[in-house]
């Protein structure tokens, strides 16, 4: 065993981010509530250097023989679940204060669980995935349950646990059997070593494949496996049902893509069951997502749309051999735009009782005139209205669906897409077209690390949109 091939430096983001949430527990150990104004800070300082080393990585040679990579599909899964993190950290600061919820806790069960899914992002073998995955779940599962006095927050909790457990026993029985079919653990020899074992392995990893897709369309939120989402994300607090929504996301997206790209071989075993799940996906999450009046529910119907629009892009792995170059492009911008989407429901939200309703967005145009116009930018980012990247994001997701030959499911997309229109417009209506209640009359006082997020936020989305360059040259050429 060679010692010299460990390269701890492929690690470095992973370390920082866990470093950091050490040290915000240390801090408010020996601080106590005096170090209360540090820990944000020192939260977003350990995400500013993790996201530094990520784009300026140190090395770009594997770590730990083979088992953690530093490839194109880890930096800008990376990259994403960082710039998610530092725009959470940014606008969900005023969050933390007025839901009480705990400060330390929150920022250290926050970095550790975006840890997992950078590391989740840069795996190179079944067991680092694996571990990866219930690092970042474990970190989620006890933000979730955070407002415990809250009974939404426990049955949230309690939901996520057990239905994440769930997939994590199928999960790992999938990455069991695919393991004993191919007799390694690299996911580069994955597809090649269930080749070379004859008929016997084949079926093994037919076993194996069902099980570990399972697990993982549990994870992104996708049908059939969808039924926990909206009322996780309904039920937990709004600080991580944003970071769940998008860092968890991207993660699970990425290591989903890179066990499907190693599994290329056995294409034909895995390709046809996704495009069904893809195709309800799309169905379910925008159609269900039309009659929501509670904004989060609305929103995480809207998750699970999207979760099948990236399925598309990750079909096309299977189908005609494309690289993730479109899955990683659509992951930015949607990271971008849900952060500070469901800060803003927060927002609006402790205005009108805390109950989410779609009336309280009625005159926050007139109630808060900037928020109202980042709202509809992201809004119409996520209804993938041009020049915004979100359309971008969803032309080359349909195009390398067209490219692989699944025209009907990209079809299907468009149209879908034309749906969600109308659930997106109505809260821009809403805001600009209705008179708000007399109760709800009063200006909102102004949130300016909210705005400063939302903003940098439609910022991004329109640079990426004008100039999509920016990003796919980073993107291209992504395998394994």
């Amino acid at each position: 065993m060679d010692l010299s091939t460990l390269n701890p430096a492929s690690l470095l983001p992973e370390l920082i981010l866990a470093g950091g949430g050490l040290l915000v527990l240390l801090a408010n150990a020996l601080g106590g509530r005096r170090a209360d104004g540090w820990l944000s800070p020192l939260s977003a300082l350990a995400v500013l250097a993790a996201l530094a080393f990520c784009l300026f990585p140190v090395t770009r040679e594997p770590g730990y023989f083979g088992s953690v990579l530093s490839d194109p599909l880890a930096y800008v899964g990376r990259t994403t679940v960082l710039a998610a993190l530092l725009l959470l950290l940014l606008g969900g600061a005023s969050y933390l204060c007025q839901r009480a919820l705990p400060r330390a806790e929150t920022l250290a069960l926050t970095l550790f669980g975006a840890t997992g899914m950078l590391a989740l992002a840069s795996a190179g073998d079944l067991i680092t995935l694996f571990l990866a995955i219930e690092v970042l779940s474990l970190s989620l599962y006890a933000l979730a349950g955070l407002l415990g006095q809250r009974t939404e927050s426990r049955h949230a909790a309690l939901t996520y646990f057990l239905t994440g457990s769930f997939a994590s026993a199928f999960l790992l029985f999938g990455l069991t059997l695919l393991y004993g079919a191919a007799g390694t653990l690299n996911l580069a020899e994955l597809g090649l070593g269930i080749a070379r074992g004859g008929g016997g392995a084949q079926w093994i990893a037919l076993g194996g494949i069902v099980l570990s897709m399972t697990g993982f369309l549990f994870k992104v939120g996708a049908v059939p496996f969808h039924s926990w989402l909206p009322d996780v994300y309904t039920g937990s607090p709004s600080w991580v049902t944003a970071f769940m929504s998008t860092g968890a996301k991207a993660a699970a997206f990425a290591g989903f893509g890179r066990l499907l790209l190693a599994l290329a071989p056995q294409s034909t075993a895995w390709a046809p069951l996704l495009g069904i799940c893809a195709a309800l996906t799309m169905l379910v999450g925008n159609f269900s997502a039309l009659g929501q009046v509670n904004v989060k529910r609305m929103l995480a119907f809207s998750s699970v749309a999207h979760a099948g629009y990236l399925l598309l892009g990750l079909l096309a792995t299977g189908y005609a051999g494309e690289s993730l170059e479109a899955v990683l492009f659509y992951l930015l911008p949607y990271g971008l735009l849900n952060v500070p989407l469901f800060l803003i429901a927060a927002r609006v939200s402790r205005a009108g009782g805390g109950l989410y309703h779609i009336d309280d967005y009625k005159g926050l145009a007139k109630r808060d005139p900037l928020l109202a116009g980042l709202l509809a930018v992201l809004l119409l980012g996520l209804a993938g209205i041009p020049p915004l990247a979100g359309f971008m994001g969803k032309l080359l997701v349909f195009s390398a669906a067209v490219r692989a030959g699944q025209t009907g499911l990209a079809v299907l997309g468009i149209l879908t897409s034309v749906v969600a229109v109308y659930y997106y417009l109505r809260l821009v209506v809403f805001a600009y077209f209705h008179e708000p209640a007399p109760a709800l009359a009063e200006r909102l006082e102004c949130d300016r690390g909210l705005t400063l997020a939302a903003g940098l936020a439609a910022l991004g989305v329109l640079v990426l949109g004008v100039w999509p360059g920016l990003w796919l040259e980073l993107t291209r050429g992504i395998g394994l």
